[in-house]
């Protein structure tokens, strides 16, 4: 019976070895940092988020000429309706 519960001990020890080292030539299969693939990919990422930047600027600066112009119109809507009480 010790042997039996032994030989579950090794094949589980075994599994985490083999775990361990999939692990380990999973990491070293990675591209290094200067490879021309992730420069690439670190590339088009940064050129991703500019234009985001850039898109959300310029809803900022539509939304805020919006909001200029309406208060353009309703100033001047007030003064005609002032101008309308003075006659």
């Amino acid at each position: 019976m010790g042997q039996f519960k032994t030989d579950q001990l090794v094949d589980r020890l075994e599994a985490i070895a083999k775990a361990r080292q999939a692990t380990l030539a999973r990491f070293r299969a990675r591209p290094a940092l200067d490879d021309p693939a992730v420069l690439a990919r670190q590339a088009a990422r940064q050129a991703i988020v500019q234009a985001r930047e850039v898109r959300i600027n310029e809803r900022d600066i539509a939304r805020l000429a919006g909001e200029a112009e309406r208060e353009a119109e309703a100033l001047a809507a007030k003064e005609r309706a002032a101008a309308e009480l003075v006659r």
